[in-house]
């Protein structure tokens, strides 16, 4: 579904990797070992110096920014939920309508129909679209910005931290939509700084350091222990 060839920008070295359709591919690093750059350059939002990456066998054009990634069917979440993945001053409503507002020009009750699904589909609190997104807890605002992108039904959902700072709630939410997402197909590249949430929920893990992928975990050796040992190396 997706494979990273060589990708070099910052502390991004070499960096290569693949992975399927309906597979959870988590990712572990310390800091610096480009673990929070890898994320920005599948959103677009970050142009590598080297490296190729293809989505279902198309080469995406990595110096056109995010709306070549989103053609190509590769939507992220970002780790910073309030000022990059969402706009705080609009309302729930607002925000799920932004990837495909022409789409929704003088359909507002098309508009009140998706978002009250994604609100009851993600239990987002307060159920109301009118909601300021800013006001919203973490966890909700997450939700909120999950239910969003894969309303396009993208070949790959890009998370990055996903579960850092929500409560318990929000968090198996979350959960829950990574598996109903990699269900119906979709490639999930879950990046966490939360090594217990990887194995709960990933299929392999890929392990980055110095800027390329170090090690990767899976079936048997997928254990915390393991995480943990291979990322400080």
């Amino acid at each position: 579904m997706i494979a990273v060839e060589g990708l070099a920008v910052g502390a991004l070295q070499n960096c290569s990797f693949n992975a399927s359709a309906g597979e959870v591919v988590g990712f572990s690093g310390l800091r610096g070992s480009g673990l929070e750059l890898l994320p920005l350059v599948l959103a677009g939002d970050l142009r590598p110096i080297e490296g190729r990456i293809r989505v279902a066998g198309d080469v995406v054009d990595t110096q056109a920014g995010p709306r070549a990634f989103i053609r190509a069917g590769v939507t992220t979440v970002p780790a910073d939920r309030l000022r990059s993945g969402g706009v705080g001053n609009l309302t729930v409503d607002e925000n799920v309508a932004l990837p495909t507002l022409r789409g929704y020009w003088h359909r507002s009750a098309l508009l009140q129909r998706v978002v009250t699904n994604v609100i009851r589909a993600f239990d987002v609190r307060p159920p109301e679209g009118s909601a300021r997104f800013g006001g919203l807890s973490g966890g909700n605002q997450q939700k909120v910005l999950i239910g969003k992108w894969l309303l396009l039904h993208p070949r790959v959902l890009v998370l990055g931290d996903p579960t850092y700072g929500v409560d318990p709630g929000a968090r198996e939410a979350i959960f829950a939509a990574i598996k109903d997402a990699a269900a119906h197909g979709i490639c999930v590249l879950f990046f966490s700084t939360e090594p217990e949430q990887l194995v709960r929920v990933c299929d392999r893990v890929l392990i980055l350091g110095d800027g390329a992928i170090t090690k990767e975990l899976s079936g048997s050796s997928l254990k915390l222990d393991e995480i943990m040992e291979w990322s400080e190396k």
